[in-house]
């Protein structure tokens, strides 16, 4: 839990040009101590139902009714200013264009400024480049899997720096990325060319280059699908797979990526799959 308010302490600075910062949270440069002096107070003040709020993250892209969403209605300003949850995730659909992008973090933040608690949001979105890609304004990329064949960790950090600037100027802190997966799996209906390469040294190498390139910004990163997707024969979206590997195999192969890129960078947030390893957890 404190983990998660050392980057809200660290969202301040980045969210500061879309609404009024809260006076009651310190500034990203402010010395360790006094950051860790102010979580315990933030937590100290906080009931249970507020921790608990502060860990979930809403989808605000839709309505109940299933249909794209594009403005900060008012079932979403009560959920955000009764209960104080701690972050929103924003699909395609959502994302119109700049101003309206702009617009709709800016009043989910000032949502979040009427709370009691105060604390920024964590505004997420999936931009990948290639074939997810969430924003439909800004630059299009060609995915992972070009930049693997490149094999060229600054051209990825370049890239990657760029998607930091057009989340950053469009309020958005976090990334779900990137992806970590290896492509093992010519069967694998989910990631192919979501992943850098079959080969985990490309991976680790251009999964470290997004991570700093991100970072640039302070975009907040989410390293996924641990402990691994590549392998699969199903999508984890509309069935479960289940990988046979062990747990050496694993670690010998698809664990990799992850050890190198949390090795090498300050990593925020890992996502874990939606996967059977039957051999591994047996229970």
């Amino acid at each position: 839990m404190k983990r998660i308010f050392y980057f809200f302490l660290a969202m301040c600075g980045l969210v500061g040009c879309s609404f009024k910062k809260a006076e009651a949270i310190q500034d990203d440069d402010t010395p360790a101590v006094q950051q860790e002096s102010r979580v315990q107070e933030i937590l100290s003040k906080m009931t249970l139902k507020e921790k608990i709020a502060q860990m979930l993250m809403f989808d605000g892209s839709r309505h109940a009714d299933k249909k794209s969403n594009t403005v900060v209605d008012e079932p979403i300003k009560n959920a955000i200013e009764t209960y104080g949850i701690g972050g929103i995730i924003l699909f395609r659909g959502a994302l119109e264009g700049t101003e309206q992008s702009l617009k709709f973090t800016s009043e989910l933040q000032e949502a979040s400024m009427k709370s009691r608690l105060r604390v920024p949001l964590l505004i997420s979105t999936d931009q990948e480049g290639g074939n997810v890609t969430r924003l439909q304004t800004g630059t299009e990329f060609p995915g992972n899997a070009a930049l693997g064949a490149i094999n060229d960790p600054n051209v990825t950090e370049e890239v990657a720096g760029i998607i930091s600037d057009e989340l950053d100027a469009l309020g958005i802190n976090v990334d779900f990325a990137p992806v970590l997966d290896i492509n093992n799996n010519p069967d694998n209906p989910i990631i192919g060319v979501r992943s850098f390469s079959s080969d985990p040294g490309i991976v680790s190498n251009m999964g470290t280059a997004f991570v700093k390139g991100l970072h640039k910004n302070g975009i907040a990163v989410s390293l996924k699908h641990f402990p691994g997707h590549g392998n699969t024969d199903t999508d984890s979206h509309t069935g479960l797979p289940k990988i046979e590997s062990t747990y050496e195999e694993l670690k010998n192969f698809e664990l990799i990526p992850f050890e190198s890129v949390l090795k090498n960078t300050d990593v925020d947030m890992i996502m874990t799959a939606h996967i059977l390893y039957p051999n591994v957890e047996k229970e």
